[in-house]
C-alpha cells in the first residue's frame, strides 16, 4: 500500500483527535468496525476517518484515512500503531 504523508493534514488531524477525545467518556464515540477487529471504532475528523482502540488511559490511533482509501488495503499489514 502507498502511503502519503502530509504534515499538514497530520497536524490538523491531531488537533482535531485532540478536541474530539476530550475526556475518558468519549472513548465510546464512533462506528464499531468489525470489518477491521472487533476493537476497532472509526470517527469522522474533518474530511478524514480516524480508526482507534481504547487503551488504559487513554486511545491508540491507528491510522487517519481520507474516505477515498480502501480500508480493507489500508489494514492489510494489521493493527499496529507503529508506522
Amino acid at each position: 500500500m502507498r502511503r502519503l504523508s502530509d504534515p499538514g493534514t497530520a497536524d490538523h488531524a491531531h488537533e482535531s483527535i485532540g478536541s474530539s477525545f476530550h475526556s475518558p467518556l468519549s472513548l465510546g464515540l464512533g462506528r464499531v468496525r468489525a470489518d477491521v477487529a472487533p476493537s476497532v471504532r472509526s470517527f469522522p475528523i474533518a474530511r478524514h476517518v480516524a480508526f482507534y482502540v481504547a487503551r488504559e488511559g487513554g486511545i491508540a490511533v491507528l491510522r487517519v484515512l481520507h474516505p477515498s482509501v480502501d480500508v480493507g488495503d489500508a489494514f492489510a499489514d494489521g493493527l499496529s500503531t507503529e508506522g
